[in-house]
């Protein structure tokens, strides 16, 4: 934890299986009441500690958690969850609680089967193809966007309620040389001793037609929905805002930081990664 002025705080929890402790934590928020809610895949179970650190209690869940992100709801916890109730494998946004998994979106993948790599034999992770569009969401808390698609097209759900949908007349790039030299790299695998060049892993995998128009969504304090482009390059794409309701508010330029989380009204959070590698999360003032 970190207080307002950027100063570390006594951290919360630690490794266990025990009341407050932590075995694979995968999603983190903090609620509208102040409180800092933490996923856990392994227990499923939701871990909560008041703003001064304090544990409050443990909430038990029936889903199967598939992704790293967590909001807390008035009336659950959104999560993203695997779908065990379907043939194919299909990854589900959805309103958890104790007794329930009420999926509001979701996307299946495309079939895969092992892969064969002659630079790695021994690496077999199945994966669709490259450019596939992953399941990308935000929430307030409220209100949820949701984009399952290649298009420029984003759900925007009141509770679990679809309502409307943003779009803007952006056609997906289609794939070429360029893109697929700009947007994958090689892969290294330490403990196997190998290195699967880029173009391996694309022929490989294989690529989908085209380039998702959108890479990433957040929603702030004040029901303004951002949305970052895809570039074509190695470089991020524009930002473009909206209301809720659909409103176009203008586009930021590809340099300009796009908030993973806010912090009030007038503060954004940005993860980035320096000349090295290392991931900072950093904590930017926004002015009008």
């Amino acid at each position: 934890m970190f207080g307002a002025d950027g100063r570390p705080r006594e951290p919360l929890g630690r490794r266990g299986r025990g009341p407050g402790e932590l075995s694979a934590p995968s999603g983190i928020d903090v609620d509208n009441t102040g409180d800092v809610v933490v996923a856990d895949g392994s227990k499923r179970s939701v871990m909560r500690w008041n703003a001064d650190g304090a544990f409050v209690n443990e909430e038990p869940f029936i889903a199967f958690i598939w992704g790293d992100k967590l909001r807390a709801t008035p009336n659950g916890m959104l999560l993203q969850v695997r779908d065990m109730s379907s043939k194919a494998f299909r990854e589900n946004l959805s309103l958890v609680s104790e007794r329930s998994d009420v999926p509001l979106a979701g996307m299946t993948w495309p079939e895969t089967r092992p892969p064969v790599y002659p630079s790695c034999p021994k690496y077999g992770v199945e994966s669709p193809p490259f450019f596939t569009q992953w399941l990308l969401w935000d929430s307030d808390g409220r209100h949820t966007v949701v984009v399952n698609t290649h298009a420029y097209e984003i759900d925007v759900f009141d509770g679990v309620t679809l309502t409307r949908k943003i779009r803007r007349d952006i056609d997906p790039a289609h794939i070429t040389d360029a893109i697929i030299a700009a947007k994958i790299d090689s892969l290294v695998i330490p403990p196997l001793g190998c290195t699967i060049p880029a173009a391996e892993r694309a022929r490989v995998l294989g690529v989908q037609e085209t380039l998702p128009v959108i890479a990433a969504v957040s929603v702030d304090a004040q029901g303004r929905v951002w949305v970052r482009r895809n570039g074509t390059g190695k470089a991020p794409g524009p930002i473009d805002v909206f209301t809720l309701d659909g409103e176009y508010q203008g586009t930021l330029p590809p340099d300009a930081p796009f908030p993973i989380a806010f912090a009030g009204a007038d503060r954004l959070v940005q993860l980035t990664q320096d000349a090295v590698g290392v991931s900072v999360i950093s904590v930017l003032q926004v002015k009008r």
